[in-house]
């Protein structure tokens, strides 16, 4: 996976989102945008169909107790359905890209 940012609330992720390092990764994005003051990141998933637990839990922090308003667009049906069925679609604010 890589990521790439655009702007200081923005990062798309290229690739499946599913060892440690992607984790790392994501984490290091987004906490730098946190610490920068951004009030609400866009994160881009346009092609994996896979997310750790990790992440998940990591994203759901930044939403409830860093105050950080998250959309995460999703653009794999795949994705989406599990995030669906775990009941996250509202929590992380899931929304299904084109």
């Amino acid at each position: 996976m890589e990521i790439e940012a655009a702007g200081k609330n923005e990062i798309t992720l290229k690739g499946n989102i599913r060892s440690i390092r992607d984790y790392l990764n994501i984490k290091e994005a987004v906490s730098r945008m946190v610490e920068n003051g951004a009030g609400r990141i866009d994160v881009k998933a346009p092609e994996s169909c896979t997310i750790t637990s990790s992440v998940i839990e990591f994203l759901t922090k930044v939403i409830l107790q860093d105050k950080v308003k998250i959309t995460f667009y999703v653009g794999n049906c795949g994705l989406y359905g599990l995030l669906e069925e775990l009941e996250l679609i509202d929590t992380l604010n899931v929304v299904r890209a084109a």
